[in-house]
């Protein structure tokens, strides 16, 4: 197979390489992979390249589980009607493991209050 001359030199054409995608998976501490364009600088095609110099376009990853992230839902709603509360939402680190998930964890209650709707109630006078 005769090759085309590449920049200059005599030979094979050099392999030019994307930036690797983000590993697959999100789960912490899972295994996953991550892939990248691989390309023929040639002129023609991918023969004008060395295929046994060809990097890989696909490669395994992990997520280590000191880079997990924290889930956290929606706040759940004042449970007051009238006046002082606590709203609450689910926190949670995906391995089940606290020490797994970076940095502080969020809240998952507050105090809230509700001002409206908020009414005396007046009843009948009692006996003497």
């Amino acid at each position: 197979l005769d090759r085309q001359t590449c920049q200059g030199s005599q030979g094979a054409c050099p392999w030019t390489v994307g930036e690797w995608s983000a590993c697959s998976t999100e789960l912490c501490g899972g295994s996953g992979t991550q892939s990248r364009e691989v390309r023929c600088s040639g002129p023609s095609s991918a023969l004008d390249c060395d295929a046994v110099e060809r990097p890989a376009a696909v490669r395994s990853c992990e997520v280590p589980s000191g880079e997990c992230a924290w889930r956290v839902g929606a706040w759940s709603g004042c449970e007051a009607t009238c006046g002082n509360g606590v709203d609450q939402r689910e926190v949670f680190c995906p391995t089940g493991n606290d020490a797994d998930c970076a940095g502080t964890r969020p809240i998952a209650t507050r105090e809230c209050s509700i001002g409206a709707f908020c009414s005396w109630t007046v009843g009948e006078w009692s006996a003497c």
